[in-house]
């Protein structure tokens, strides 16, 4: 009704992150929607799912992981359920808190390039988490991101063992639009190196299997993260 709502956040990583937010990260979001606590909680954990759930620096959890938002109701506008303020509202915290998750991939321990890994085709929503989270999960994926290698071969591998119903034969890769594996064979593009060399790597997966589709963050494993995790007291 021509009155604004704003939605202002601030968060620290960047390293032990993984899915289940258990990490050493810390998050504070504000607001000055009028909205009753039930309701923020529930916007809040529908947003954290496919944000600060859905990115992984290094595998590893911690346990002092915070994600808190708090409302003034200094706009004087009513958030009520099932409304349309409601779904603008929380889609805008929605984003926040996916701005701020891709920030802290960004910014994690040695890292020089962030990915980002979108999933589509999968049996349902589940298994496709399940495969984003897998593929940004693993180590040797990490360690070609930084080394600017295309190996398909690790993206696949990462697939097959992520728990989700999966058929080889149709799967299909991409990296900034480049084909890397079509129906489960790879495609050696002289493009794909090039792609490597961005500071941020978008990967898509398709599946082939239904219409689940989930995305999900990540960053590359470097010397530094090394040093910086092997020299943690001095």
């Amino acid at each position: 009704k021509g009155k604004s709502v704003r939605v202002g956040a601030m968060a620290k990583g960047a390293g032990m992150i993984a899915p289940k937010m258990h990490a050493t990260m810390l998050a504070f979001i504000t607001t000055d929607a009028k909205i009753s606590a039930n309701l923020l909680r529930r916007a809040l954990a529908d947003a954290v799912e496919d944000t600060f759930n859905s990115t992984v620096i290094d595998n590893d959890m911690s346990t002092n992981d915070t994600v808190l938002v708090l409302a003034n109701g200094m706009s004087e506008v009513r958030i009520r359920p099932k409304s349309g303020e409601y779904k603008k509202f929380a889609a805008a915290l929605k984003y926040v808190c996916d701005q701020l998750a891709l920030m802290m991939a960004a910014d994690g321990e040695g890292a020089t390039k962030v990915v980002v890994v979108d999933v589509a085709g999968a049996k349902n929503e589940a298994d496709a988490k399940k495969t984003a989270r897998a593929i940004v999960s693993s180590d040797l994926f990490k360690c070609m991101v930084f080394g600017g290698d295309p190996n398909f071969g690790r993206m696949l591998a990462a697939i097959g063992y992520s728990g989700a119903a999966v058929k080889p034969e149709r799967i299909a890769i991409d990296i900034e639009g480049v084909p890397l594996v079509r129906k489960g064979i790879g495609i050696f593009s002289k493009q794909a190196p090039r792609m490597m060399k961005k500071k941020q790597i978008h990967f898509k997966v398709e599946l082939g299997m239904g219409t689940g589709k989930a995305k999900a963050y990540g960053c590359d494993m470097t010397f530094d993260y090394v040093r910086i995790n092997s020299k943690y007291r001095t």
